[in-house]
């Protein structure tokens, strides 16, 4: 009988998750629902359905933020304990769509690893009702680190566990709320030489929108960016471009063909310097024992020149599905656990 195992990486800005051979994110975002109808008005256009945790029933989606006038995240490192993080992993669950998983992978930050890890993995193991009729009985759950986790997948990929095994290895994820960073000797974290900070897409986004709306935007006299625009401006800095009331706005700085304030890039690198700059220091000397930096998570772009520069003498590998390779890599530690445990038993 072929053993069914998954990986969910749940984090601050999207929840991934494997669904057997295929890869699936929304939004970490779960609204109180107000028992509208889903087949009529907005509910119709936008690709959300409800869970529910306790009595409480919640709105999770893609377009969840089709229903949304304020930005509704939580962030603090108490977020496994929260009602929305179980409503978003039960959202994930009936994704999914398997009435039992054998072996889940999940992942918890650095900081959050030893605190909760037990706790995480208690709540989980067992029958769940995850809402829209459905339930699903999780029989193993596996816990690792999410920069770990990332590690396994690049491994794999990479055709290089064998080679690990033997090596130092730091990786970076770089996230929505946070960076972690995990110092590997093989695959098992050294804990003196392993972290995170909160400087993470969140506060770069902070500090573009401050600096537009101080900026071009006032001179251009637009409406100013608020926190619920943040996901149109992780796409204007991915695409080079943010129009506001069908106005272009200068990201480069650029009114009138003269340049009169400094481009968001200019920005960035100095929230993505400061990002790092905790790393640099955990590592120190230390970074002459590591063999090779690897750079995953969905928002790694933004940081990557900024780890070059702090590591300039390593060959830095930036991860291809840097999105999803925690939650690849969180499956392939579940299945690899599986095999452990058949192998023993």
């Amino acid at each position: 009988m072929t053993l069914v195992c998954e990986g969910l990486d749940l984090g601050f800005g999207n929840t991934k998750f494997t669904k057997g051979d295929e890869n699936d994110i929304f939004p970490s975002i779960a609204v109180l629902s107000g028992g509208a109808q889903f087949d009529d008005g907005v509910f119709k256009k936008a690709d959300v359905f409800e869970v529910r945790v306790g009595e409480v029933e919640y709105l999770v989606g893609k377009e969840i933020s089709k229903l949304l006038t304020n930005e509704t995240k939580v962030l603090n490192r108490d977020y496994v304990k929260s009602d929305q993080y179980k409503a978003l992993t039960y959202a994930a669950l009936q994704s999914m769509g398997h009435s039992e998983i054998d072996f889940l992978g999940v992942g918890l930050p650095h900081n959050n690893f030893i605190e909760m890890k037990t706790e995480l993995k208690d709540w989980l193991e067992g029958h769940h009702n995850i809402g829209g009729g459905k339930s699903v009985t999780i029989h193993n759950v596996v816990v690792i680190q999410q920069p770990v986790a990332g590690l396994i997948n690049f491994a794999k990929g990479a055709d290089a566990f064998k080679e690990m095994q033997t090596s130092r290895t730091l990786r970076f994820d770089f996230g929505y709320f946070s960076n972690d960073w995990a110092t590997c000797d093989g695959f098992t974290p050294v804990d003196s030489l392993s972290g995170a900070s909160d400087t993470g897409a969140y506060t770069v986004y902070q500090q573009v929108m401050r600096h537009l709306n101080e900026t071009v935007i006032a001179d251009l006299g637009l409406e100013k960016l608020e926190s619920s625009d943040f996901h149109r401006i992780d796409l204007a800095l991915r695409n080079n471009s943010l129009k506001i009331c069908g106005v272009q706005v200068p990201l480069d700085g650029v009114v009138g063909g003269e340049k009169k304030f400094s481009p968001v890039k200019e920005v960035i690198s100095q929230v993505a310097n400061q990002a790092i700059m905790p790393a640099s220091n955990n590592i120190g000397k230390s970074a002459k024992t590591v063999d090779k930096i690897i750079a995953g998570g969905g928002s790694s772009a933004m940081f990557i020149e900024s780890l070059r520069k702090a590591f300039p003498r390593h060959d830095i590998s930036v991860e291809a599905d840097g999105i999803y390779s925690n939650a690849n890599g969180l499956k392939i530690a579940a299945k690899t656990y599986s095999e452990h445990l058949k192998k023993v038993g």
